[in-house]
């Protein structure tokens, strides 16, 4: 080996030494090559890929024991053929030689360098490696003799067994020479017995793994640059892609988009050099294009060289996501009824105000309308003062309505009436942009209904209608009879045979597509951006036609509108009006009223409509003070006109004081709160009797004057059920 072929690795942790000794080298072996490490791993590393012919080891290394460094070098296999030569600058130091000639060092230089000597020994050392290789070709080459002679010497067995008994007779020499080769054979036999085993082993172990790989339910695969190398049977479930359509193919066809493919990657490679491992949510593409969520989990097969591919492991998660996403609708619309309860709540109590307020105008209107002559003036603007309080109190009722704080009272109505007296609501809730047709039935449509409920549906339809028709358009309702037959029933699938009252409300808006049409129905639904919709009013509009025992159908598309059918029962002729019942008597009287009133408005008037029909009014501004009017002269008292939420004593607990004393009194309650509050309290409207606020006088006069004349009707003791 010439001096242009030397290839030198010298170790030491001083950098400036490494320095000097490079330029020591390129002074007196000018054509060789140093390779320099500062410790002892990267100068194995170094070793290993470099093969050098001699390595200088510095016999101080920080990072290292520097003889167990050398014994690392000589304990490898593919280096031990290199010479290791020690660099000490202590001469005598005698123990550290020993170490190092046990560690396996072929030879020493002293520092500073004796050039001479350091070029001769340099060379010597490379023909110890040249020796050191030739001798361990030589040993290959032995090796491989030994085999193949080892082989023949099997053949020649196997081939002597046939004539053992004559090799029997043979001389003693090689009789003995026979029982070392069978010796031998029998050893390499028990080593081929427990190779095969562990091959057998091997064989089991890998089935194990390769059906535990198949059948887990939980997709797993082996990727290698990001190339799919191999796929169990529940990836291809999960993606709709069979075994043969994905190995061999970029991971890229799984993912949703080439974005999510590169940011799933670089995520997850960022993990396993950080950790080892990589878990990340991503979304993939099935086959058909549907999207499933997944987490994927990561690990590289070789954590040295991740060049040799990666395992993962893939949870379709989609499901979970959908539950997850229902919970979170489920708890917004948890909230927004919440927030409904609040308003209902709300509006209750203002209505409880707004009636009392109500009540006491309507009252001193009335007393008004007494006082005025018919052709006075003022007797007009009485009574447009009357009907402007009973179209507020038609206000409140719809707002209970809308709040489900009001209980519905059905009366005998003409839908058409109903409808043509809704117009000029409608037409201001739906604006002057949209187009507003009303077409009436000729005939007349009779129905048992709630005008109030019935105007909420015409109210949320009206609603919906006018949010379909941004840039304008027309509105129309119109009213039907129809007769619905078994084959009407059996094609569209709802319904009771029967005479229905149809209402068709019908816009030139937006439309629905199948998905909406389907849904529109549910609570809390909405296609409405947030804060323009509560989802309510439709399902709304489905709870009042079910308890009017009606039904209601949809028929829209996208681009051409939609109509909403309305079906109605018609009411059976023996059901009464109440608009031609008679009227009830409003005659006054002379009994003595004990009234409980808080409103001191509201308690002058009545006080002041009682004493103009001749009654005697104790007047009392709570409960407490009733009580103790009601026990100064019980016997006197014929009637307790109480009103229900009162500070200090509510009129129930008056009824209960009065009750203990004279146990036939009879009593009407009133409230301006809505019919859940009353029915929270235990008091039922078909427990007593109950005046609703507001109520005009003459009302208020003909509930009093039927209870105070129930003695008369019925012999039995004064009833308390009204």
């Amino acid at each position: 080996m010439g001096n242009s072929s030397l290839k030198l690795l010298a170790i030491d942790g001083n950098r400036d030494n490494l320095m000097s000794l490079k330029a020591l080298v390129a002074g007196i072996l000018p054509h060789s090559k140093v390779l320099t490490a500062l410790n002892g791993p990267e100068g194995i590393e170094l070793a290993s890929a470099e093969d050098p012919d001699v390595i200088l080891l510095d016999i101080v290394i920080s990072e290292m024991d520097v003889f167990e460094l050398c014994r690392r070098l000589k304990g490898d296999e593919k280096l031990r053929h290199i010479p290791v030569v020690f660099l000490t600058a202590l001469k005598t130091d005698r123990k550290r030689r020993i170490m190092a000639l046990e560690a396996g060092a072929e030879g020493f230089l002293a520092i500073p360098f004796d050039e001479t000597e350091f070029t001769a020994q340099i060379r010597a050392m490379a023909k110890v490696k040249e020796a050191n290789v030739l001798k361990r070709q030589k040993q290959v080459s032995l090796a491989a003799l030994v085999v193949e002679r080892t082989s023949e010497l099997e053949q020649e067995l196997a081939r002597r067994r046939g004539v053992e008994a004559e090799l029997r007779e043979a001389n003693k020499r090689l009789q003995l020479s026979q029982n070392a080769a069978l010796n031998l054979l029998g050893e390499l036999k028990e080593e081929i017995d427990a190779r095969k085993k562990g091959e057998e082993a091997l064989r089991e172990s890998e089935s194990r793994m390769r059906s535990i790989f198949r059948v887990a339910p939980t997709g797993i695969g082996v990727v290698c640059d990001r190339v799919l190398v191999d796929v169990n049977s529940r990836v291809c479930e999960m993606t709709g892609y069979a075994r043969e359509e994905l190995v061999g193919k970029c991971a890229a066809l799984l993912y949703a988009t080439p974005e999510e493919f590169t940011q799933a990657g670089s995520e997850k490679y960022r993990q396993i050099s950080e950790k080892g491992t990589g878990s990340v949510e991503t979304i993939w593409k099935q086959k058909d294009g549907t999207l499933i969520n997944i987490i994927l989990s990561s690990t590289p097969i070789d954590c040295s060289d991740h060049a040799k591919g990666v395992i993962f492991t893939a949870l379709d998660i989609t499901a979970r996501k959908r539950a997850e996403a229902e919970r979170e609708k489920l708890q917004a619309q948890l909230i927004q009824s919440q927030k409904m309860e609040v308003v209902g709540q709300l509006a209750g109590g203002v209505a409880h105000d707004f009636n009392n307020i109500l009540t006491a105008i309507i009252g001193f209107g009335h007393l008004l309308m007494m006082k005025s002559a018919e052709d006075d003036p003022r007797r007009h603007y009485a009574e447009e003062i009357i009907s402007s309080c009973e179209k507020a109190a038609s206000i409140i009722r719809r707002l209970l309505a809308f709040c489900r704080q009001d209980i519905s009272e059905k009366n005998r109505l003409d839908l058409n009436k109903l409808v043509a007296t809704s117009k000029k609501m409608l037409s201001r809730l739906i604006g002057e942009d949209l187009e507003f047709r009303f077409t009436p039935c000729a005939e007349e449509l009779p129905v048992v209904a709630d005008p109030v409920q019935i105007e909420q549906v015409l109210m949320n339809l009206a609603t919906n209608a006018r949010d379909a028709m941004p840039g304008g358009g027309a509105f129309s309702i119109s009213t039907s009879l129809l007769r619905m037959e078994e084959e009407f029933v059996a094609m569209h699938g709802f319904g009771r045979p029967g005479n229905y009252a149809v209402i068709t409300v019908s816009d030139t808006g937006t439309g629905m597509n199948p998905d909406t049409r389907q849904r529109i129905f549910e609570p809390f639904f909405t296609t409405k951006e947030v804060g323009r919709g509560t989802g309510l009013g439709l399902s709304v509009v489905y709870g009042i036609l079910q308890r009017h025992d009606g039904y209601v159908r949809v028929y829209s598309d996208m681009g051409t509108g939609t109509t909403f059918h309305v079906y109605l029962p018609l009411a059976r002729c023996w059901e009464k009006s109440l608009e031609s019942a008679p009227s009830m008597s409003s005659e006054g009287g002379l009994e003595t009223i004990l009234v409980a009133e808080d409103n001191r408005e509201l308690l002058d008037v009545i006080q002041l409509t009682l004493n103009a029909w001749g009654y005697t009014v104790i007047a009392t501004q709570n409960g407490e003070e009733a009580i103790a009017k009601f026990c100064e002269s019980p016997k006197s008292i014929d009637l307790l006109l109480l009103d229900i939420i009162m500070p200090k004593k509510s009129g129930i607990d008056v009824l209960d004081a009065t009750r203990s004393l004279r146990p036939d009194v009879k009593v009407i309650f009133m409230s301006g709160y809505s019919a859940d509050f009353i029915k929270e309290r235990g008091l039922m409207k078909s427990q007593y009797a109950y005046v609703s606020k507001p109520v005009s006088p003459s009302a208020l006069l003909r509930s009093i004057r039927e209870v105070l004349d129930q003695n008369s009707e019925d012999s039995s003791p004064s009833p308390d059920v009204w």
